[in-house]
């Protein structure tokens, strides 16, 4: 006899209490929040984003789905707090379908056991904090759970219906963020193993032409709003660049070392080690950080280059900036990562696989990098948003800040800690898992692998960044827990065996 769909277990009776927890959570830490940070706060992306959602048009330095959410908002309400309201909802409602997927396969013995679950998933504090920020990473926060609710959903019904949302979802998620192209290399491995035919090949076809799409409406907006007609918008050249000369202080000279055979690869070679490295060599302390600042710093190397250009060529600087992005300084990049590989991995990946496990960047997260102090300073928000009279948008205080400053890199330590523990408890007693259960641990793991893989190699990490994993983390730890230790599931929940 089959169970009860998922659909119908999340809004049963006995499911109403989840809601109101996790709501109430949410709610509570968010008016935590506002008392200490009366308006949402901005920093420098903020401003790109209303701009983009003001006017309407593609900007290729900044996705393009969270100023198309802005502005689906600002039709219904003009205030500035429409966004942190609607964010809240999300964020409360993605994760509550998240942990009712969990709670549905792999129910609690003890009531009181899930609640501590949704708490700690909730109340995190980088989480609630970003909730308050005009920026695109609460969206994409929960769309990500959606996805791996969907994907479990899928993965135990073979559920037509959670497809559709799953793929809905991913649509939309390609548009918020470019990394979520590679979520696929997470979810049709598990996908392509799962049910009968008709449904393995839909949920990887769809898939694939949902990409295609999302590129060929790219490639359009490109072409009308700089002349490429591209999928690339040459903000990844400018990324992997970024990435790319931290090596620089630390390698032979050009005379020494070599130049490539492209001209333009080798002007950039010439042109920024011999200017830039005592620039790279500060904002790294000697190599033992990371920066981003390199490409957006006026002062900073790739700035420099930029200006450069614009100059030689006579051209628009935005033209300028998609043009040398996607060609010369992407090439460039690649040629300095392939032809010095151990600096790339000592100066750039293994500091930050380091501030993965223990975060030191905390850009934007209680200490954001460009405080808005009155309503003056920025008019595109003013004018598009109802700040009351004299509005100042600074915090009430910094003692939350205080607190958090160093709680929150021993947050992240601790929840690699308990998926840890998960991970050894399947590695040592998962033998005898359902195969249901076993590819949706496996669809869990290897998100969080594409997420962190993707996340390291390709920029300079924030603690903002880590928003989802927190939950992610906490919700594999427990369905580790469920499989291996607790006592056996019902084979009801072992759905279409």
């Amino acid at each position: 006899m089959r169970s009860q769909s998922f659909w119908r277990f999340l809004f049963h009776k006995d499911q109403a209490g989840d809601w109101l927890f996790v709501l109430s959570c949410t709610l509570t830490a968010c008016l935590v929040m506002v008392y200490f940070y009366p308006y949402p706060t901005f920093i420098t992306d903020s401003f790109d984003y209303i701009m983009v959602a003001r006017s309407q048009t593609f900007w290729p330095i900044r996705p393009y789905g969270y100023p198309v959410f802005l502005s689906h908002l600002h039709q219904l309400s003009g205030s500035i707090w429409s966004i942190i309201v609607s964010q809240g909802l999300l964020y409360a409602l993605s994760l509550t379908l998240l942990l009712l997927a969990i709670k549905k396969y792999w129910p609690p013995r003890r009531k009181w056991a899930f609640r501590v679950l949704e708490a700690f998933t909730v109340l995190s504090p980088t989480a609630i904090f970003l909730l308050n920020c005009v920026l695109s990473d609460a969206l994409f926060c929960c769309m990500i759970f959606i996805m791996l609710a969907m994907g479990i959903v899928m993965v135990k019904e073979r559920s037509w219906s959670a497809m559709l949302v799953y793929l809905a979802v991913f649509y939309a998620a390609l548009w918020v963020r470019r990394s979520a192209e590679f979520f696929p290399l997470a979810f049709l491995p598990v996908f392509l193993l799962n049910g009968k035919p008709a449904f393995r090949i839909s949920s990887a076809v769809v898939t694939a032409v949902l990409v295609g799409v999302f590129f060929f409406q790219i490639s359009n907006r490109m072409e009308k709003s700089t002349g490429y007609r591209q999928a690339s918008t040459g903000f990844d050249g400018w990324q992997l660049a970024n990435n790319a000369i931290h090596v620089l202080p630390y390698i032979p000279s050009p005379e020494e070392d070599g130049l490539p055979d492209d001209e333009d690869v080798a002007f950039m070679h010439k042109y920024l080690y011999k200017q830039f490295d005592g620039y790279i060599t500060r904002a790294t302390d000697d190599g033992k950080y990371v920066s981003a600042d390199f490409m957006w710093d006026d002062n900073a190397p790739l700035m420099k280059m930029l200006e450069y250009c614009v100059k030689g060529y006579e051209l628009p600087r935005l033209q300028v900036w998609v043009d040398i992005g996607t060609h010369a300084l992407k090439d460039y990049a690649l040629w300095l990562i392939l032809k010095h590989p151990l600096p790339f991995f000592r100066y750039y990946i293994w500091p930050n696989i380091k501030n993965a496990f223990h975060p030191f960047n905390m850009e934007a997260v209680f200490f954001p990098l460009n405080v808005v102090e009155n309503k003056e300073t920025n008019k595109e928000v003013v004018r598009w948003y109802s700040f009351p009279k004299d509005a100042k948008i600074q915090p009430r205080s910094q003692a939350l800040a205080k607190i958090c400053e160093p709680l929150c890199p021993w947050m992240e330590v601790f929840t690699w800690l308990v998926f840890f523990v998960g991970l050894f408890l399947l590695l040592i007693f998962g033998k005898n898992l359902t195969r249901e259960n076993f590819m949706s641990l496996l669809l869990i793991f290897l998100f969080g692998l594409v997420y962190y893989g993707t996340t390291v190699f390709a920029s300079p990490v924030a603690i903002r960044y880590w928003m989802p994993m927190h939950a992610v983390k906490l919700v594999f730890a427990w369905m580790a827990f469920r499989s291996t230790l607790g006592d056996n599931l019902k084979p009801a929940e072992d759905l279409f065996k």
